[in-house]
């Protein structure tokens, strides 16, 4: 097969002239009639890469490089496109613009393999399935969602390592044929979970009695319950849009089609998600890059999502008008809303009956109707989830269900309960309703609100859950409530309250409006800390932001959810669950527990850190209020509130973050995980346990508070601390702190072992600018052994020659020991030794270790030869003189 992408580049510029597309290339070039190669030899040099004749031809692009670059500019293709075999190329299905992937490509690592370990460093899937590959004849499943990555790692395996392993795609577990007889590592995609229990048990024995690794990708869990079957359900980083969006901003602003893409792009994909609330609808990374697609042809921020899902799939459609017909986007199109109002299937799991029934139009055959099906399959359009199909991206089934120009949700009223709630309440469509309500309902209207909610029948399915949906949204949406007070107190006034409560005691926490806001990885449901999570920033949220409504009866087990009504019965040692994460890190936790701790009036702090509720952390810090805080209370500091404080100190002026870095030291005083309660040893642990923070803390940290704690605790604990940890103090700080420690500590100054520490952190500038701190070191160094002042010596002659020279004339004219002298002597550099010679021989004694330094040194001094030649000579006469 040829290069079918060079040729069509031709084909469209040259008119498949490869004589004009050469002779252009020579004029771009700037190449006379006498340059090698002439038009017809570079010519059929362009024929051989589109025919991909030989790789020793193709080659010669390769050592050209003038000649392929513009080659590549004037057909716009990459060198990867044009030079590499297309087999070896690998497009983005969601994406076809994007500059498809070669081996010597990089992805962006945005998975880690261990939901557990966070501080494990992101890998990319390939890594995570390489990294199995050990020998072992190891069983490993892996669950990734439709979009994570599955198909792109095969066809890498398939087209790059295939001498390697075995990497193959399949139906179900029961589709896989026989494994290799090489014994290969064994890698298989698989779409569905359908199959007989007993053939499936039967292949996974099978696969099991492989000699060498085995691993499984699929959409869904291990059907079979076994130990010895390892499995890994990798989950994204919680910045994976930002990093992916990083890599793919990167490969389109380098490559020779950038099209209307800039810097600027990235960024407002980032804030087009958010505004349009579609965090539950870009969950996977292939839904991601379609986004992208769509924002590669018109980047313009103000477009519709109903029109980016229809334009993405007419784009889709004229990469593969063979595959897809024109008339089938619109029978697309209607299916998925005639899908999405069926209330008899999951969402997320939509059988290929359903499917099949919903594609198929009048005056129809089957045969047409499967063609449409597996065209759409085959675009990935359709993904299978285990036990059935997903419409894909789901941002794109989102836009179909809901155009903008309707005023309620897509053949649904919104008066009418009946009409919607039962959708709210299905979780396979909980997310659905919540974007719709945000696209066509975020202007409140207390009194449609009153009407709506007096109409409401709370004893059956679809109003109790229009009812919690409706308050959850009114909570996550407070900054679009009515800007006058009053008509903000007639919405929350319009909530029939004493209903909600009596269905929270009725039922337990709330059971279908918590989700939202929350996007879903797979199709496992909600968790528990989730749902905790999310009726806390509700309540919290309208409780914050209003009064509390006339005849209202909160159950006390509620009080702490809605703690604006009930400040005055609240106490901080009182709430449940009081300590660890049972709620999900969030920033709006964070911020509205500030809100909270500035408004109670009986705040009673816990006397055991086990006691302390975690989530107020943070605002305990932050308060400039001096509560009594549990010395022991950063045991309970994760690494989501240091962030969350990170970002709230960015914006804060000076003084209040020295302030907050004050308050955190002390802390650190009570605090057993601090291996030492030195300088050094508080440095080294906040640079370990609070790693977000630790910057910020020791800028800001007054110099007064280092100087406290080192006077009480020592500067560092020799043995246990290395005091390189003062290096990540700032400059003028460090220096007052050694300062003050060289003046306070003279005992401690003036071991030779701690001074010596001391000198890592000295330069010309700061002994310039320090004259008495060096001076402290000096006087410690002069006690001393001789092997330490060699160091020292050598050290100090490498930082500052001038200082040096001076204490090696002051210890030659004091006749202090000897070998200390020489020792300064000694570690001299080549360029000062005529200096020292001149010293020795206008010294009023000679030491007795001057010839020999002469002798040692003689045969390397260069130009200070002469020099030492003549002060040992004057020596050798001296000594004559003594004997005659």
């Amino acid at each position: 097969m040829g290069n079918e992408s060079l040729d069509k580049a031709v084909q469209a510029k040259f008119k498949g002239k490869n004589l004009s597309c050469a002779r252009q290339i020579r004029k771009q070039l700037g190449l006379t009639d006498e340059d090698k190669p002439n038009e017809k030899s570079l010519a059929i040099k362009i024929g051989e890469l589109i025919e991909q004749k030989s790789p020793a031809r193709i080659n010669w692009w390769r050592t050209h490089p003038n000649f392929l670059k513009t080659l590549c500019e004037l057909v716009g293709l990459s060198e990867d496109e044009i030079l590499s075999p297309p087999d070896n190329l690998i497009q983005f299905r969601e994406f076809p613009e994007l500059t498809p992937i070669s081996i010597n490509d990089g992805l962006e690592p945005i998975w880690k393999p261990h939901s557990s370990n966070s501080i494990e460093r992101p890998k990319t899937l390939f890594e995570i399935v390489a990294n199995h590959l050990t020998g072992k004849s190891s069983f490993l499943w892996l669950c990734i969602p439709p979009g994570g990555g599955k198909t792109l790692t095969i066809q890498m395996l398939q087209k790059w390592y295939s001498n390697e392993v075995h990497a193959c795609f399949a139906k179900d577990l029961t589709d896989i044929e026989c494994t290799p007889a090489n014994a290969l590592p064994f890698i298989c995609s698989i779409d569905s979970s359908n199959g007989n229990s007993l053939k499936i048990e039967r292949k996974i024995r099978t696969l099991k009695s492989h000699s060498n690794d085995v691993v499984i990708l699929a959409p869904f869990k291990n059907p079979i319950i076994d130990e010895s079957l390892s499995y890994l359900k990798p989950s994204l980083i919680s910045e994976w849009r930002e990093r992916l969006l990083g890599w793919m901003d990167g490969r389109i602003r380098n490559s020779l089609r950038p099209g209307k893409w800039n810097s600027e792009v990235k960024e407002r994909i980032l804030e087009w998600i958010q505004k349009s609330h579609l965090d539950p609808f870009v969950r996977t990374p292939g839904e991601l890059i379609a986004l992208c697609a769509e924002f590669y042809r018109d980047p313009e921020q103000e477009i519709f999502l109903y029109e980016r899902a229809v334009n993405w799939m007419n784009s889709q459609f004229s990469h593969n008008s063979t595959m897809i017909q024109k008339n089938d986007l619109e029978i697309y199109r209607k299916s998925i809303s005639q899908l999405f109002k069926n209330r008899a299937l999951c969402w997320e799991k939509i059988s290929f009956k359903e499917i099949f029934d919903s594609l198929k139009s009048e005056n129809e055959n089957k045969d047409q109707t499967a063609q449409r099906y597996f065209s759409l399959k085959e675009m990935g359009w359709l993904r299978s989830a285990g036990e059935g199909f997903e419409v894909f991206p789901s941002w794109v089934s989102a836009g179909i269900l809901s155009p903008e120009e309707s005023e309620k949700l897509p053949d649904l009223d919104f008066d009418d309960a009946k009409d919607w709630g039962w959708a709210a309440a299905d979780h396979s469509r909980s997310q659905w309703i919540d974007y719709f309500l945000s696209e066509h309902f975020l202007k409140f209207d207390p009194d449609k609100l009153k009407k709506f909610f007096d109409s409401l029948d709370s004893e059956t399915l679809e109003g109790f859950a229009a009812l919690e949906t409706l308050i959850f949204f009114i909570g996550n949406h407070s900054d679009s409530w009515p800007k006058n007070p009053m008509k903000s107190k007639k919405l929350v006034n319009a909530i029939p309250w004493n209903q909600f409560f009596e269905n929270l005691e009725n039922y337990g926490i709330p059971l279908v409006g918590t989700p939202f806001k929350f996007p879903l990885l797979g199709t496992e449901g909600v968790s528990s800390c989730k749902r905790l999570s999310a009726f806390l920033k509700m309540g919290w949220t309208i409780s914050l932001n209003s009064e509390k409504p006339e005849g209202v009866e909160i159950p006390e087990i509620y009080r702490w959810i809605f703690p604006g009504w009930n400040l005055e019965q609240l106490r901080l040692s009182e709430i449940y669950p009081s300590s660890g994460n049972w709620w999900i890190d969030s920033d709006d936790l964070f911020e509205l527990s500030i809100q909270l701790l500035e408004k109670m009036t009986n705040l009673e702090l816990p006397e055991s850190v086990d006691d302390t509720p975690a989530l107020f952390i943070p605002a305990l810090l932050l308060s400039e209020k001096e509560w009594p805080l549990p010395k022991n209370i950063l045991e309970q500091q994760n690494k989501s509130a240091d962030k969350f404080l990170k970002r709230n100190l960015s914006g804060k002026d000076t003084d209040f973050k020295r302030k907050f870095s004050q308050k955190f030291w002390r802390l650190l005083d009570g605090s057993p995980k601090t291996k030492s309660s030195t300088v050094a040893g508080r440095i080294s642990w906040l640079s370990s346990h609070h790693r977000s923070l630790v910057q910020t803390i020791l800028e800001t940290l007054p110099l007064e508070a280092l100087v406290q704690t080192s006077k009480n605790h020592g500067l560092w604990e020799i043995g246990t601390n290395d005091p390189k940890e003062l290096s990540l103090l700032p400059t003028q700080t460090r220096l007052g702190l050694i300062q003050d420690w060289i003046l306070n500590s003279p005992k401690q100054a003036s071991d030779a072992f701690q001074a010596e520490q001391l000198l890592p952190f000295l330069t010309p500038e700061i002994i310039e600018e320090n004259e008495f701190l060096f001076d402290g070191i000096l006087e410690a160094l002069r006690t001393a052994n001789t092997m330490k002042v060699y160091e020292f010596a050598a050290h100090i002659w490498r930082i500052h020659p001038e200082k040096a020279l001076n204490e090696a004339e002051r210890l030659l004219k004091s006749q202090e020991t000897s070998d200390n002298a020489r020792a300064w002597f000694e570690r001299a550099p080549v360029s000062h030794w005529s200096v020292l010679a001149q010293l020795i021989r206008q010294n009023e004694f000679t030491p007795d270790w001057a010839k020999l330094w002469c002798q040692f040194h003689l045969k390397d001094a260069g130009s200070a030869a002469d020099d030492l030649f003549e002060l040992m000579k004057e020596i050798s006469g001296k000594e004559k003189q003594i004997k005659t």
